[in-house]
């Protein structure tokens, strides 16, 4: 039987509710799923067929320890079904200016990477904001 890796956080250890409804239909075509919690001491990789990146939703609260997490599974040379490329820039919330510079609509960013009043003043005007943070601080404005 195959083994697939389901990439998650410690806040679902046995998988979010909608990744379960997933084992019963792989495991019908002969795959088993095992959570791997990303913030724990890794398994040993080469256990698992592949790798699916499914619920590290807190991987902000450590981003060193994430990007470590991620060239570990590169080293390992198992498949992920996530580039890991695109999951190394997608951590870095700038990757929103880096769409906008290739003609794709984002919603008004900005990144603050310092903290001063202009920019709290300029931010209280707005009705509602996204905040996605990682190393530096980027606001997504809408409305």
């Amino acid at each position: 039987m195959k083994r697939v890796g389901f990439i998650t956080n410690s806040q679902f250890p046995h998988l979010t509710d909608s990744d379960s409804l997933t084992i019963a239909p792989l495991k019908n075509r002969g795959i088993d799923v095992e959570p791997i919690i990303w913030s724990s001491p890794p398994p040993t990789l080469n256990q698992f067929d592949a790798i699916i990146m499914r619920s590290a939703w807190d991987y902000h609260t450590n981003i060193e320890k994430f990007h470590s997490f991620l060239h570990l599974i590169k080293q390992s040379n198992i498949p992920m079904y996530n580039p890991l490329d695109i999951m190394l820039w997608n951590s870095n919330k700038s990757y929103l200016q880096d769409l906008s510079k290739r003609g794709v609509s984002i919603v008004p960013t900005i990144v603050i990477t310092s903290y001063d009043d202009a920019i709290f003043s300029h931010i209280k005007q707005w009705k509602e904001i996204i905040n996605k943070t990682t190393h530096d601080l980027t606001v997504g404005v809408l409305g």
